[in-house]
Parts: structure tokens; C-alpha cells; sequence
């Protein structure tokens, strides 16, 4: 009825010019209206699926570009002269995958870290207490009556023959160790002292449960067949002071393969070493697909070694152990966060185990070898550490280290993830 009314109306208005022209003038209006508004609307309507999975789309494509560009920098630097270009890489947006491939962004705060970790009281302290220890000096060269066993322990976590859970007994026990249990589950205390968090992230005492990690079983099933452990390297071109950049075992795989060696021969495990060097461009993405892919193959791994060196420009990050020149290292942790909230797009569900397998590492470095480790990092991205809990992210030395400061670290490294894991 309404189709014939308004053909009525126009046959006899068309008569008229006024009503003509009225006509002609309104239906005009609706079309473009209807094509301006409408259409656009309806062709431009996304679910909110489809939106999420095209705004994580771009954000790929965004990174992507942005590492391609770094890449291409690098090509068109000298090779010392990327090292300094890593340096100065963060950008105002704060994206991903330029925050992930950061091998020097956290030198922003290296020279400031290693001034705190030389000069912490508590750090110099302990490493006094360790020495006097391991050479057996007592101020009045004999041993106080009841002091025997204690002191054994200590001594005995100071060589590394004490497993995690011992020394938490120990510290509950309050022996003599270098921090209480009060102290260890103190999370300002804890925060203050073990942790350097970066700017764009945050923790929470809900997220560090200081009681739970120490408590946690971090053991690894040693019965499994194939690899148990899997050492690989998102950048593995890095190279340091002498390295031949030719040869990758003067680069981080080469340190990789050291590491590889001990934990096998003088520790028993299985160790699948991943020597993969993927495009600077991609690397995370590329490291992810090879990951899951070892994974898959090799379901008996159940620690991954994301071993980088960080980029520390004007700092020598190095410590002495046993008389060696050895290179400092870093746990580093991605809290899938930032100070406006959780990163929804890049959820971690074992960031629980992967905050307690670096605090754990962390505190048996701290008693078994005072001033080797760096405080832990935490920034907002994940990191590709959701993929199992016990993943650390190790940053050893920096390309001011020597080759040799970097293989020396590898023995206290292993002892120290034995520790966590025997």
C-alpha cells in the first residue's frame, strides 16, 4: 500500500515543478545519505572477534615493521656499531616485539645496576661472610661449642650442596644463611633488594606469593626419555669484546654449548642446545614457532634457557669467583602487564612458576655466590615465557665481556640451576 501510495503522489506531483523538484530534492538526500552513512556503517561493521583478531593483527604488523627497520640498520652499521644502535632502540610506543628484542634496552639502568650490585651492604657482606667461610677462618681460630653443624650448613650451601628446599629449611630454621625468613618473605624487603623493575610494569604481593615460591617444588622428572632441558637464544648473533663474528662459538651459542656440556657431564641431565639464528626482525615470533615445535617433539622438556647477552655500553659487568674473571648474569621475568593493566593479548598462565624459578635461582646465586647475579628484571611483555613454567630469560654479561669472562659463568650458572632443579 505504501509502494502505491508514494507512486500515486509522484505521478500526479510530477505535474507540478514545486512538488517535482521537492520530490526530486529529497530522494536525493536519502540516497546519498543512505550511501555516506548507512552503507559505509554496515560495510565497515566488524564483531567484536573480528575486531580483536584484526587489531592483534596490526600490532604483529607494527612490530614487524619496526624490527624490520632496526634490522636494516643494522646492516647499514658497522658491527660495534650496532651494539651502540641496540643501546638507544626503545621508542615512545612501547610495542612488543621492539621491547622483547631489547638485548641493550635494559642497559638504560645497567650502569646503575651494577653500581647497586657493587655497592649493596648486604651483597658485600655476604660475600665477606662466604670467603671467611670457605677458607675455614674464625676470629679466634677455633669453633664455639654448638657452632659445628651450623656452620657446616652454611658452608655447605656457600659449595652448592644444598637443593633449594634444604636452604629454605635452613632459613626457616634461622641458621646461619644470609637472610631470615622474615626477611625472605618480606615482599619491600624482597622487592628492594632482589628486583629492578622497569618503568612500564609493576608487581604485586598478589602476584610475587613470597611464602608459596620459596615452598615450591621446582624438581624436574629425571626419568623421561629425551631432552629434559632446552637451552636456545632468540638473538643468537650476539657476540662480545672478542668474538669473531664468523664463528658462532665465539658468539652466545657458543657460551650456550658450555653450558650444555656441564649439565650433562657433571650434572646427569639431558640437554637439547638449539644453536637456530633467527632474522633480528622476527626473532620472538621465529623463536616461539621453533619452541613449540621442540616441545612438541620432545614432550620430556621441561625447562627452557632463553640465553642472551645483554648490552651494557661503558659498564664491565664481571664479578671474581674461585679467582676468575666471571662475566655477571641476569634473571629476567616479562609480567604480561604494564602500569594501566594486564596485557589481555599476550596472557601468561605460568607467569606464577616463572616468577618462582627466577626468585629461586636468585637467592641460591645470592648464598652460593654473592655478587655473581644482577637483580632480577621485570618488564611488560611476555616474552614467549608462557610456554612452560620453568622458562628463564638469562642475560650473561654484556658485549664489553670477554668470550672467556662468558664461558667462566656457565659453571656457576649450571650449579646454581641444579640447585633449583636436583
Amino acid at each position: 500500500m505504501a509502494v502505491l501510495f508514494l507512486m500515486c503522489i509522484m505521478t500526479v506531483g510530477w505535474k507540478y515543478t514545486p512538488v517535482r523538484v521537492h520530490i526530486k530534492t529529497s530522494v536525493s538526500e536519502w540516497a546519498a545519505g543512505f550511501s555516506l552513512q548507512s552503507l559505509k556503517n554496515f560495510l565497515t561493521w566488524r564483531s567484536p572477534g573480528i575486531a580483536l583478531r584484526e587489531n592483534a593483527a596490526a600490532e604483529e604488523q607494527l612490530l614487524e615493521a619496526e624490527q624490520q627497520a632496526y634490522a636494516l640498520r643494522l646492516e647499514n652499521d658497522t658491527w660495534k656499531e650496532a651494539a651502540n644502535g641496540n643501546a638507544v632502540r626503545e621508542t615512545a610506543d612501547g610495542s612488543e616485539n621492539q621491547e622483547e628484542n631489547r638485548t641493550a634496552e635494559t642497559s638504560e639502568n645497567a650502569a646503575e645496576t651494577d653500581e647497586t650490585v657493587k655497592n649493596e651492604p648486604d651483597t658485600e657482606t655476604g660475600e665477606d661472610a662466604a670467603e671467611a667461610e670457605k677458607n675455614g677462618e674464625e676470629s679466634n681460630g677455633e669453633k664455639k661449642e654448638g657452632e659445628e653443624d651450623d656452620e657446616n650448613q652454611t658452608l655447605q650451601a656457600s659449595a652448592g650442596g644444598m637443593s633449594f628446599s634444604e636452604y629454605i629449611q635452613a632459613a626457616r630454621e634461622g641458621n646461619q644463611l644470609l637472610y631470615s625468613w622474615g626477611q625472605l618473605t618480606d615482599f619491600d624487603f624482597v622487592t628492594e633488594h632482589f628486583y629492578q623493575i622497569h618503568g612500564n610494569t609493576t608487581i604485586y604481593p598478589s602476584q610475587l606469593k613470597l611464602e608459596e615460591f620459596l615452598k615450591k617444588d621446582l624438581s624436574i622428572d629425571r626419568d623421561t626419555e629425551g631432552p629434559q632441558i632446552l637451552i636456545y637464544h632468540t638473538h643468537g648473533s650476539e657476540y662480545f669484546k672478542d668474538s669473531d663474528k664468523d664463528d658462532p662459538d665465539t658468539l652466545i651459542t657458543g657460551v650456550g654449548n658450555v653450558l650444555e656440556e656441564i649439565l650433562e657431564e657433571k650434572y646427569g641431565y639431558n640437554v637439547y642446545h638449539d644453536t637456530t639464528v633467527f632474522p633480528y626482525s622476527s626473532s620472538y615470533s621465529r623463536g616461539r614457532e621453533k619452541v613449540q615445535q621442540l616441545l612438541e617433539k620432545y614432550p620430556g622438556i621441561q625447562v627452557v634457557i632463553d640465553m642472551h647477552r645483554d648490552s651494557a655500553p661503558g659498564t664491565h659487568l664481571v664479578t671474581e669467583i674461585d679467582g676468575k674473571q666471571t662475566a655477571q648474569i641476569m634473571f629476567f621475568n616479562g609480567m604480561s602487564q604494564t602500569t594501566d593493566g594486564p596485557l589481555t593479548s599476550r596472557k601468561n598462565d605460568n607467569l606464577s612458576d616463572n616468577l618462582a624459578f627466577s626468585l629461586q635461582m636468585k637467592l641460591a646465586a645470592e648464598q652460593m655466590y654473592p655478587g655473581f647475579t644482577r637483580k632480577n628484571y621485570l618488564k611488560a611483555y611476555r616474552y614467549n615465557m608462557d610456554l612452560v613454567g620453568r622458562y628463564t630469560l638469562i642475560e650473561v654479561g654484556a658485549e664489553t665481556n670477554t668470550l672467556q669472562e662468558e664461558i667462566n659463568a656457565m659453571e656457576p650458572l649450571a650449579e646454581i640451576l641444579h640447585c633449583i632443579l636436583q
